[in-house]
């Protein structure tokens, strides 16, 4: 492995790093992936495929709907897409953001309505067996457990802080025995070691059927990092943001 070997990096911003020859073989970057893939391959990807395992497959074979449609969202939505989801509705409140959606082969739905009674009425209220939520929004983990089937799982993705202000535990939770499971990234997946989840994201990304780099980045310097951090207050403009080292 010589100068000028393509890696893809870790969970960490840094300028600078040190790998065993073990771990930078298994984070070699695919020749047919380009810089901009292997940022999202570090990370992103390992993300959604770990949440989408948590559905433990119930999804295949169905429609399934995703809550928020950031950049861990979308991944989400493709992933579960190429494991056999049959329409995955994105719900977001950024037009901008549905319209990423839609590009990626995803079905646009606006926040703006009753996502629950508009799916259940359009395709039956046993339709949809999973829902991912990926905004950290109690609401809308209360809106995801309200979508699915009696006995369905809701995987929560999203990263959830302070009070759970309107997520509602009566009502469909209980009449309707749904199950919530954590999919966040600290929890792994049984099936999955970091290794085996690196090597699944990999094999995923060569198969072209998630859009990795492609999706809208704001791109800058990391000497300009506080701008980046004051770019995320607007998010109908930037999707996400990333750092550019020297």
């Amino acid at each position: 492995m010589g100068e000028g070997t393509r890696v893809f990096g870790q969970w960490r911003h840094t300028e600078f790093t040190t790998l065993s020859v073990a771990e930078a073989e298994a984070q070699l970057l695919p020749t047919e992936l380009s810089f901009d893939d292997g940022v999202d391959l570090s990370q992103m990807l390992p993300i959604a495929l770990n949440a989408v395992a948590f559905a433990e497959g119930r999804h295949t074979r169905s429609p399934t709907v995703v809550f928020g449609c950031g950049p861990v969202g979308l991944l989400v939505g493709q992933v579960a897409k190429a494991t056999g989801a049959t329409t995955v509705y994105a719900v977001d409140r950024l037009p901008a953001r549905l319209e990423i959606a839609r590009s990626l082969g995803l079905e646009p739905v606006g926040a703006d309505v009753d996502v629950a009674a508009r799916l259940k009425h359009e395709l039956g209220a046993e339709a949809i067996e999973v829902a991912f939520e990926c905004t950290g929004s109690p609401a809308a983990l209360g809106d995801a457990v309200r979508v699915v089937r009696r006995r369905g799982t809701v995987v929560a993705v999203g990263f959830y802080q302070g009070d759970a202000a309107g997520l509602r535990l009566g009502e469909e939770f209980h009449h309707n025995g749904v199950e919530i499971r954590s999919g966040q990234i600290g929890n792994l997946h049984p099936s999955f070691d970091p290794q085996t989840l690196r090597a699944k994201s990999v094999e995923l990304a060569r198969s072209g059927e998630v859009v990795l780099g492609g999706l809208p980045r704001y791109e800058l310097a990391v000497e300009e990092a506080s701008a980046g951090f004051a770019a995320l207050r607007r998010p109908a403009e930037v999707l996400q943001v990333v750092f550019r080292y020297h």
